[in-house]
Formats: structure tokens, C-alpha cells, sequence
């Protein structure tokens, strides 16, 4: 399916957001819902679909309708030997494993699709150029500074070697404070994986992922609490995937007028300056004059946002682009190549040339004197964005040696009922 997916969209680029902002398209009663939800691009090609990146994703589930269940389990131990045994006895540890769904909630992929079907168009996961995993502590509370609230403090260790040599260590110990005011520590993982498929891939996907906590009683005793009875683990750890996505930005367009009477004399100056023998970088000086001067050529910009042509240069690097776009345009007009031919001092190797541009006797344009107006367009090219998408254990009740099942709680209808709807 994912094959099929990036198949067909194998011509798709999302566009810029700061070129065509998708967001624009859905009435502002919905578009806020929409964003604090969805990453929204423009396709640069099908001018009817938008490609969407979640935010958020949960627990992915198996089976079917209501026999549906939450890929997820935990469970305990206690390390009996190696490291842990000698460093923290009797203190357990816990495993847990299953598997992420980044497409986010079924009721609000069905809201967004509702939505646009209003605007016209269709929505469908964007493709990104690849997908990095990582663990973080969540529910963090920051300062009024922007600064998070974090506390460190050395906590000594006595270990003793198996020849019976004792070794003092200091172990560096941080917590934050939470949301809710409480304290977090920032080192609860002692390992971690999770699998992002590699290379090209659907913003959609299914993210296997393991974690082993650090042996800690009264962690892992909070940690089963919350399972127990369906608190997110949010407060201990989130799995963040950052996707790259290679975004498309629009064709800039620039009107020039030319005054070739002008022009020519513009040229004719310039050109007897240099004895009317000029080498590329003079010509391009010449062009770089011609714009910044408007004598003689006279530039105008496309701006997408009025529909309108404006004298300024949004940037410096569409000025550029302008004066790239007149000399190609030009140059042909005003100017003939000659070459310059040097024979080597050896007389057996080949002769070398070097090109020089002199003034063309333009008969059309000189004796008719017309101005002429014409239109270039250029790609700034590709641009790259990074985005997240942002899940964490939801909604779920078990483990530990009992069944994982999804949660009645209110808060979690909505997530059960889109994984248990045939």
C-alpha cells in the first residue's frame, strides 16, 4: 500500500507554505482547529490536493472492529545480574514495546477530509524525504525566562568491584518540573528504539518502537499505576519524529519594457568604454547596471500575494534572478561573440579561445525603435522544511501480566471509537 501511495505521488511536491499557505483555503471557523492539528501543504502540481503531516499520533492497534486491541505491553523486572544487579539490587526495571500510528485520529483525518471536500479539494498524507526518531521528556513546564525548570544534583555511589575493591562515583542526577507542578526526572531510559521506515516515505506510517526504563522501584510502581488505570505516560516519555520534507517554491515572474532606442545608446557607452571588446563579467556588469539604473529597461516584479506588478525587488535574490533572466533575453540582441584565439608557444598543442562580445548591428530594432515589453519567469528552486509529529502512550489499561485493553474514559471515546468502528 505504501508502495502504491509514493507511486503515485511520485511527481508531488509540497509546496512552501510561504508561497501558498493551504490554511487560507478553509473558512476561519475550522482553520484554527485544522492547524493546531495538521502540517497542511500545497501539491505543486495537482492544484486540487492538499498533503497534510500530523501533529500528534497514538497507539496503534490489531484485529478488527471490536475485537480490536492496543499494540502495546509492558512488563517488570529485576536485573539479577550484570550492571544493574551490582549497582541497584532488588530495583526493577520495565520493558515496554508496541507500535506508534502517525496518521493521528481517525475522527480528525475525517474532519479534515470534510472540510476540504467544502473548499474543493482532496487531502492525502504528504511524502517526506525521511523520518528521525527520538525520546524526550514531556509535560514540561518552562520559566519566565522561556527557560525550562531544571534541577541537578550529584547523588554519590558506593560500587564494588567482583575482586572486592570499592569505587566511589558521583552520578549526575536532573529533574524538571512538570506541568503540574511536580518533579520529573530526565533520565528514566536506559535504552530505546524505534524503527522509522527509511528513505521516501508516507507522513502515515506504522513506528514499532522498545524502551527499557532504569531500574528505579518507585518509577516503575508509577508507571503501573498509571497503566492500571489509563493515565497517558506523556508525564515520562513522548516519541517525537521529525520529518524532512523537500518543499517546491513558486515560479517568480518579472515584466521588463525595453526602450531599445535607449538601450542601444546605454550599450553603445558601455561598450566603447571597454573598446568595444567586453569579456563575460563586464557584460554582466553591464546587464546588473541596465536593471539597477532603469534606463533603457525598465523591471517590474509579480507580486502572487496582489496579483499586481511592483517596481521593488522583494529580495536581493529576485533582483538577481531578474538580471540572470534580461541578459539571457538581451544579450543575443545587443551583442556578437567573438573569439579570441591563442596559439600556443609549443605550436603542438591545440589553440585555446576565449570568448568576447562586441556591439551587433541590430537593423530591426535600431531603425525601428520600438518599445518592447516582455515577460521571464524563474524557480527558486527546493527548499527543505522540518516538522513533528508528536505521540505518546494514551488511553490504554493493562500490562504487567494483564490484558491490554483501550480505556472507557471520556476523554478516550474518541480514540477508541476510530480504532473500534468496522
Amino acid at each position: 500500500m505504501a508502495a502504491a501511495l509514493l507511486s503515485c505521488v511520485a511527481t508531488a511536491a509540497p509546496m512552501d507554505p510561504n508561497d501558498d499557505n493551504a490554511y487560507r483555503h478553509f473558512p476561519a471557523s475550522v482553520s484554527a482547529e485544522i492547524e493546531s492539528k495538521y502540517y497542511l501543504y500545497k501539491d505543486s502540481h495537482a492544484k486540487d490536493l492538499i498533503l497534510y503531516v500530523p501533529k500528534s499520533g497514538y497507539v496503534s492497534y490489531r484485529g478488527r472492529g471490536n475485537n480490536t486491541r492496543p499494540n502495546f505491553n509492558a512488563s517488570s523486572y529485576v536485573p539479577r545480574f550484570g550492571t544493574w544487579a551490582a549497582l541497584r539490587p532488588g530495583e526493577a526495571q520495565i520493558r515496554m514495546g508496541g507500535a506508534f500510528n502517525t496518521m493521528g485520529r481517525v475522527e480528525d483525518v475525517t474532519f479534515l477530509k470534510l472540510e476540504a471536500e467544502k473548499a474543493g479539494f482532496k487531502v492525502a498524507p504528504a511524502i517526506v524525504n525521511r523520518g528521525t526518531a527520538l525520546f524526550v521528556v514531556d509535560g514540561i513546564d518552562a520559566d519566565a525566562d522561556g527557560r525550562v525548570d531544571v534541577q541537578c544534583v550529584d547523588e554519590p555511589l558506593m560500587v564494588t568491584d567482583p575482586y572486592g575493591k570499592t569505587i566511589n562515583v558521583n552520578i549526575n542526577k536532573c529533574s524538571v518540573t512538570a506541568i503540574d507542578g511536580t518533579q520529573q526526572e530526565t533520565s528514566i531510559v536506559e535504552k530505546a528504539y524505534a524503527k522509522v521506515p527509511s528513505g521516501r516515505t508516507s507522513a502515515s506510517v506504522h513506528i514499532p518502537f522498545q524502551l527499557v526504563t532504569l531500574p528505579d522501584n518507585d518509577m516503575t510502581n508509577a508507571i503501573q499505576d498509571d497503566l492500571m488505570v489509563g493515565n497517558s505516560l506523556a508525564p515520562y516519555f513522548s516519541l517525537v519524529v521529525d520529518w524532512e520534507l523537500e518543499t517546491e517554491r513558486a515560479t517568480r515572474a518579472a515584466r521588463i519594457t525595453v526602450d531599445w532606442n535607449q538601450t542601444f545608446e546605454q550599450a553603445h557607452t558601455f561598450a566603447a568604454y571597454h573598446n568595444y571588446a567586453c569579456v563575460d563579467i563586464e557584460i554582466q556588469a553591464f546587464f546588473k547596471k541596465l536593471v539597477q539604473e532603469g534606463k533603457g529597461v525598465y523591471v517590474e516584479y509579480y507580486n502572487p500575494e496582489t496579483g499586481k506588478y511592483e517596481e521593488k525587488a522583494p529580495n536581493q535574490a529576485a533582483f538577481i534572478k531578474a538580471v540572470e533572466g534580461i541578459q539571457a533575453e538581451l544579450q543575443a540582441e545587443l551583442f556578437d561573440q567573438i573569439q579570441e584565439y591563442s596559439q600556443s608557444q609549443l605550436g603542438q598543442v591545440d589553440t585555446s579561445t576565449n570568448s568576447m562580445w562586441t556591439l551587433r548591428a541590430n537593423y530591426e530594432k535600431q531603425v525601428l525603435k520600438r518599445n518592447e515589453t516582455r515577460t521571464i519567469n524563474w524557480s527558486p528552486g527546493m527548499s527543505m522544511e522540518t516538522v513533528q509529529t508528536e505521540m505518546s502512550v494514551d488511553c490504554v489499561v493493562g500490562g504487567f501480566g494483564t490484558p491490554v485493553e483501550w480505556s472507557t474514559e471520556v476523554g478516550c471515546h474518541a480514540i477508541v471509537d476510530d480504532v473500534t468502528t468496522p
